[in-house]
């Protein structure tokens, strides 16, 4: 049964980042990860994830790993999302997570072990134990095999240190030195420059000091975030705490969505679920009403559904808000295999924003040269290099194309999602209330003209709202009450959406004079569908 735990190579030796992917990370791609931890040194980054994490490890992968001398009880599925860094090798182990995430490969290749999964055996105790252990050793043997052709090749790469060089290369060295020397000095003088001269708005997008790596809000933060005040609570979530358990006789509604009802660049009581709570607690101030939203930066509607919907309905709501944005519509996860081992073509430009982003994240909050030199980069690659599709993407416009086929597989998608949150909310006896917020680009023929800026071929149906008008299609065939802020938008269109800084194309985030028109929209549609009257 037991062996005796792994010997690792010296730290030295692979200073690599390597990833084991599967479906639900809880058993192959765990025990994957541990083995590979156990075999390697300090320089390698061993990490696992799953294309749809089960939230849990397996007691099968535990009690097989425990048996040769490494603990798995401490360990937690991950999503894809959230590795960092960013692999060399991904390794995935299953059909399912090859298909599901074609477009996630190792900086440098992509291996496939397809290996049988013992969970699969569940009604069968004895033979899913003994799967795992076969399933655990084989994924010993193929690590071995990888490590050592990985130890080859870098054995042969470096080659035996050699002190005898030409003093030529001493020269190159002094030179180096000196030009880097030279640059590190222009550096700072243009630092200094730019602070004195023309300051950069730093810090002005600081996601990072409130977002965990895995994507989701650090308790306890608290600073400036797009120009206002910023708590997050214990619970990870933006303002004031509520109790999990429901205080008796209260009406509580907690609402799910992203940047808007997270509240990006308006404070704190100017959020549209804050300002619906007051409303309604001032129409019924003989009754405890609870309204609490659960925003996140960026997240789209399988967000909602995967992660802030099990966190709202833990709250015992009898309405659940889903806040719609015309963004939310997502294309879904493509099926398309590829071979065993893939070498990785370089970046195409619809990715070179992320890596930007990424490689300066840190220096842009505090250096005002880095901070212009994104800002100029961005501009280049949205204006000159990006092409129209990658731009659409890139700004989440697709549904502004709304007669094509990849925004109709984005509608059928959109509709699975919808369908599966509305069941959870009827399981858990809450009402389900969709609200939609529009487009600047959809107020008026002068907006969508400056969009056309940049997409010159927005279509006039923008002024249409016709995915507002499949959103109430669908709500109505389900009789699921439906708000659609569009129109008193349209009547208040120069008041209701922000002009962020550095002339940013983001044509969705309402003031806070938008956030009080959604609250009241909000209000009136709870009072005319609930138990609740004025």
């Amino acid at each position: 049964m037991a062996t005796p735990p792994f010997e690792p190579v010296p730290s030295t030796d692979l200073p690599l980042r390597i990833a084991f992917v599967c479906t639900g990370n809880a058993c192959r791609s765990q025990m994957a990860e541990a083995l590979a931890r156990a075999k390697t040194g300090a320089n390698a980054r061993i990490q696992s994830a799953g294309s749809h994490p089960a939230g849990y490890v397996h007691p099968l992968a535990i009690e097989a790993m425990r048996e040769i001398g490494i603990e798995l009880s401490g360990h937690a599925s991950k999503w894809i999302e959230d590795l960092d860094p960013a692999p060399d090798i991904v390794i995935t182990l299953c059909d399912h997570a090859r298909e599901s995430r074609p477009d996630f490969r190792g900086r440098l290749a992509t291996l496939h072990w397809p290996v049988p999964d013992p969970v699969a055996l569940r009604d069968d105790p004895a033979a899913a134990a003994a799967l795992a252990r076969r399933v655990r050793d084989e994924l010993s043997t193929k690590i071995d095999a990888l490590l050592a052709d990985l130890r080859a090749n870098h054995t042969a790469a470096t080659g035996p240190a050699n002190s005898s060089r030409p003093s030529r290369f001493r020269r190159w060295g002094v030179r180096l030195l000196a030009m880097t020397l030279s640059l590190v000095f222009a550096t700072l003088l243009a630092e200094l420059g730019f602070r004195l001269l023309s300051p950069q708005p730093t810090g002005f997008y600081a996601f990072d000091d409130f977002n965990l790596p895995d994507g989701s809000l650090r308790p306890g933060a608290t600073g400036i975030l797009c120009g206002v005040p910023v708590t997050i609570n214990a619970d990870a979530e933006r303002g004031r705490a509520f109790a999990r358990e429901k205080t008796p006789g209260a009406f509580r509604v907690c609402v799910i969505g992203d940047s808007i009802v997270f509240g990006l660049g308006v404070a704190d009581d100017d959020r549209y679920p804050v300002v619906t709570g007051r409303i309604l607690a001032d129409r019924h101030r003989n009754q405890t009403i609870e309204v609490i939203p659960f925003g996140q930066v960026a997240y789209r509607l399988s967000g909602y559904r995967t992660r802030l919907l099990p966190k709202a309905l833990a709250y015992h709501p009898d309405v659940v808000v889903v806040g719609f944005v015309l963004n939310d519509f997502e294309p879904p996860p493509t099926a398309a295999a590829g071979p065993q081992v893939t070498t990785i073509a370089p970046t195409p430009s619809a990715g070179l924003l992320s890596m930007l982003k990424g490689a300066t994240g840190r220096l842009r909050k505090h250096s005002h040269l880095v901070y212009w030199v994104r800002k100029q980069a961005q501009v280049l690659l949205s204006t000159r290099i990006m092409s129209h599709d990658e731009l659409i993407r890139a700004w989440e416009l697709e549904c502004m194309y709304a007669d094509t086929p990849q925004f109709q597989s984005m509608w059928d998608y959109t509709v699975q999602q919808l369908d599966e949150i509305h069941s959870r909310c009827a399981e858990a006896g809450a009402q389900l209330v969709i609200v939609v917020t529009p487009f600047d680009n959809q107020m008026s023929p002068q907006r969508l003209a400056y969009y056309r800026q940049f997409l010159a071929d927005l279509p006039e149906s923008c002024l249409d709202n016709l995915p507002q008008a499949r959103l109430a299609a669908y709500c109505s065939a389900r009789s699921l009450p439906f708000v659609d802020v569009t129109p008193v938008f349209k009547s208040n269109a120069d008041a209701v959406f922000m002009r962020m800084l550095e002339g940013r194309v983001d044509p969705c985030l309402p003031t806070a004079e938008g956030h009080r028109l959604i609250a009241e929209a909000l209000a009136a549609k709870l009072q005319e569908v609930t138990s609740l009257r004025p």
